[in-house]
């Protein structure tokens, strides 16, 4: 045997032999007490523990199971409420398109009213224009009538010149006014 051994063995060899002094010993002895298995004890303790164990899982597994329908749940109502909020949304923008088609058209038809205006302008601007241009040539052509008749009376070839002057003068100044009455009348506002 070993070192180790040789003691353990020694020291149990003693403890016997005390346990048998003890034994041996004369006097008053004290009850005896029977043994009892303390396995009974650890084998109560042993089952409270594993119930204990057993209420903690079903117990967790209820926890858990309620999580979830509570989860289900909580999904229900943000699908619900995802669906109001998208609805709501599309109303939203359905009122807005509204809103700006009958803008649109409310412009459109201002524009159309205008345009309208601005040709029934045009067009009695032009029928005006027109009698007075008529007019205005009409009288024109008799002035230029006489004046030539009268230089033709005159026989005068200088005076002739100086009055085909002033009548292109006076020609282009009409037509110059002619064309600012127009363009007043026609121009884009």
């Amino acid at each position: 045997m070993t070192d180790g051994a040789s003691d353990l063995a020694t020291n149990y060899q003693e403890i016997l032999a005390r346990l048998r002094a003890l034994q041996d010993a004369s006097g008053p002895r004290p009850p005896v007490i029977p043994l009892i298995d303390p396995t009974a004890n650890v084998l109560s303790l042993v089952a409270a523990a594993i119930t204990r164990q057993d209420d903690l899982r079903r117990a967790e597994a209820k926890r858990v199971d309620d999580m979830r329908i509570q989860e289900q749940e909580q999904q229900i109502v943000v699908a619900e409420l995802r669906e109001k909020l998208s609805n709501a949304e599309l109303k939203r923008i359905d009122a807005l398109n509204l809103a700006e088609a009958r803008r649109l058209d409310a412009v459109n038809a201002e524009t159309k009213a205008a345009v309208t205006l601005a040709s029934e302008r045009a067009a009695t601007t032009a029928a005006t224009l027109a009698a007075t241009l008529a007019a205005t040539t009409t009288q024109s052509n008799d002035r230029m009538a006489r004046i030539e008749q009268q230089l033709y009376q005159t026989g005068g070839r200088d005076i002739q010149r100086d009055v085909g002057k002033v009548d292109v003068a006076r020609y282009v100044g009409w037509f110059l006014a002619v064309a600012a009455l127009l363009w007043s009348v026609l121009k884009p506002r």
